[in-house]
């Protein structure tokens, strides 16, 4: 009799808010999955942070542009570097020069905390590197703005 009452209410619980639960229990499924393998996704987060790629090319946006970290530079470059208008300036809002490497890739040092706005495909980014206080970690922010504060600079003319 008991367990006959026992079923019967764990039944009608879980008929009452069995579908609340589950939805909540895939939506945050879904939402941490879409984040870490949808890069769109990705990109439009307003704090989304992760390693710099050290010595390694990690793809952005549509697979044509890539960053990484190579010692003490920030490398922004790809196949669709060429689309690419940019400038670059200091978290204290100083200028910061923009160099290519032997590739054509666009250089930065990193250690100066750049902040870089780029227009890709008329749509503006922006990319924000954070290092720890001792310089052995570095993440950066990579977000879609709707405009840029930064006067941008054809990669040609570079």
């Amino acid at each position: 009799m008991i367990i006959a009452i026992a079923t019967v209410v764990i039944a009608l619980l879980t008929f009452i808010f069995g579908d609340n639960i589950y939805e909540k229990f895939v939506q945050a499924s879904n939402k941490t999955n879409k984040e870490l393998t949808n890069k769109e996704i990705f990109i439009e987060s307003t704090l989304a942070k992760t390693d710099v790629p050290y010595l390694f090319s990690e793809p952005i946006l549509d697979k044509g542009l890539f960053i990484e970290q190579n010692y003490s530079d920030f490398i922004l470059g790809g196949a669709n570097i060429d689309n690419v208008s940019v400038n670059a300036r200091r978290d204290n809002g100083e200028r910061i020069d923009i160099n290519k490497d032997e590739n054509g890739n666009l250089k930065f040092n990193i250690f100066s905390n750049p902040y870089i706005e780029f227009s890709y495909k008329n749509k503006f980014y922006s990319i924000e590197i954070i290092t720890d206080d001792f310089g052995k970690s570095f993440k950066y922010i990579l977000k879609h703005i709707g405009e840029t504060s930064l006067n941008l600079t054809n990669y040609k003319e570079i």
